[in-house]
């Protein structure tokens, strides 16, 4: 039997859930899954697997306040129950911390030869390096951890900037090409949605964060050289900065060429990509604040759109630059590669960007996940 050990999974969404979930749709055998229990209906997208849930959500990492001690305590009592009923052969911890702690203290104290294996995204660098307190914590527990699995080689960097892991290995994130098919065409979905087909519709899913920097994109449409109304930008996604956004937005009288959608579903998400031409996410690094890898500009190449990311981070390692998008490091270039892609945007290279994208699909990686775990744990 395998565990996964997640504080965070659905009904709630981002890039290293949804790694979960697509990874692990392929795995056969026994499966239980500790994870939060959240107030909305819970989905289990796995045939195999049984939701184990607690009130386990941690919003402080540390290990000094009591709030924190007693969500620690309620993570480990779950575990320590599954670990001393059952044959257990691999703990899969969504990260280093929270997770990964409390494996690596579960196992200790039952002595179960149980091998314990992280996930590591870059965006909780933030987290770690924020405190000594978390940095000490994850170069004490690092070492008792079997494998750690990170995103991209970037992440891995960063890993080994704070201390070596036992074991690391590289496993890009994968998606489900299925998911992402249409059965509509661009112009069925943009009439739909109330679009023309002469609209150059933009695209960018992601936390309204400064790193994700929405605000670039929404400062090179206010220039001069993206005035045209044909222009049209929709944004997805939820965060702290969705008020500084539509200020910007109104201030600038952009309502008519500017969306901002956070509560829309999966299959709605889908139809926006299928619909836009460009996917646009020029991210940035904000202080400790990293773009690891970036799973949307997979998806949105699997839709066959061409891509605008940054260099900050991991996001270089998901997309073929010069061949399915380019990527920016100021606002001078972002301005330029979009004047660049709209003035071409008659030109379709989505065959290019399906094809590429089908080097994530789920069945591989997962593959390539068990030859990681095969080689380096048995």
């Amino acid at each position: 039997m395998d565990i996964i050990l997640t504080q965070r999974f659905l009904p709630e969404r981002g890039g290293s859930i949804q790694w979960l979930v697509n990874l692990f749709r392929e795995h056969l055998g026994e499966l239980k899954v500790i994870t939060n229990r959240y107030s909305e209906p819970s989905h289990n997208p796995f045939p195999n697997a049984q939701l184990i849930q607690g009130d386990i959500m941690l919003t402080d990492w540390g290990i000094t306040s009591i709030p924190s001690i007693i969500k620690y305590f309620r993570m480990w009592k779950l575990l320590r129950k599954e670990l001393v009923s059952g044959e257990v052969n691999y703990i899969h911890c969504s990260k280093i911390l929270p997770e990964g702690l409390v494996a690596v203290v579960t196992k200790l104290l039952t002595w179960k030869k149980v091998k314990i294996i992280c996930f590591a995204h870059g965006e909780e660098f933030k987290a770690y390096n924020s405190s000594r307190q978390l940095k000490l914590i994850y170069k004490l527990i690092i070492k008792n951890i079997d494998l750690v699995v990170a995103n991209s080689n970037y992440t891995k960097g960063q890993l080994l900037n704070l201390s070596s892991p036992q074991k690391i290995e590289i496993l890009h994130p994968c998606i489900n090409l299925e998911e992402l098919e249409s059965k509509y065409s661009k112009e069925e979905l943009r009439l739909q949605y109330g679009f023309n087909n002469n609209d150059i519709i933009l695209l960018t899913v992601g936390r309204l964060t400064p790193r994700k920097n929405q605000l670039g994109v929404l400062k090179a449409i206010i220039s001069n050289h993206l005035e045209k109304p044909s222009i049209k930008y929709i944004i997805i996604g939820s965060g702290e900065q969705e008020a500084e956004l539509r200020k910007v937005i109104k201030d600038h009288q952009l309502e008519a060429r500017v969306q901002i959608l956070t509560n829309i579903t999966d299959e709605q998400k889908k139809d926006y990509y299928h619909l836009s031409d460009i996917f646009v996410m020029p991210s940035i690094n904000t202080g400790f604040d990293l773009e690891g890898f970036g799973m949307v500009y997979v998806e949105a190449q699997a839709c066959g759109l061409r891509i605008i990311c940054g260099k900050s981070g991991g996001e270089l390692e998901a997309i073929k630059v010069d061949l399915t998008g380019t990527a920016v490091s100021n606002q001078q270039e972002l301005e330029m590669a979009l004047c660049k892609f709209i003035d071409n945007h008659g030109l379709d290279q989505s065959a290019l960007a399906k094809e590429f994208a089908k080097q994530f699909a789920t069945k591989p990686s997962y593959k390539s996940y068990q030859d990681l775990v095969i080689s380096n744990l048995c």
